[in-house]
């Protein structure tokens, strides 16, 4: 695996760099360079049901990875996850908004 990339296998590659995600909606961030973090409810890659889960995405949409609580990818992915009116990082577990 390269260095500077972040994988789980079959899943796709996003580069190690933190990242400004803004807040679109209640559930949905997305980065200037595209890259994506929203709640889903499809399935997964072994076709389990998402469930509401926070999909990460890159920038051509593929999945890079998913979990229950959007603080773990945020974290894992160095994501600085920011409001209109307040900054979150991945170890904000006191966030206003579930996730």
């Amino acid at each position: 695996m390269n260095s500077d990339k972040t994988t789980h296998a079959g899943r796709a590659p996003l580069e190690c760099k933190v990242r400004r995600m803004m807040q679109i909606t209640e559930n949905h961030y997305q980065a200037d360079d595209g890259v994506k973090l929203k709640r889903e409810y499809g399935l997964t890659p072994n076709g389990n049901p998402m469930d509401g889960r926070w999909v990460l995405r890159n920038e051509k949409g593929d999945m890079v990875d998913f979990d229950k609580y959007r603080n773990d990818l945020a974290e894992h992915y160095m994501l600085k996850l920011e409001t209109a009116n307040m900054e979150l990082t991945g170890s904000a577990a006191s966030s206003p908004i579930p996730g």
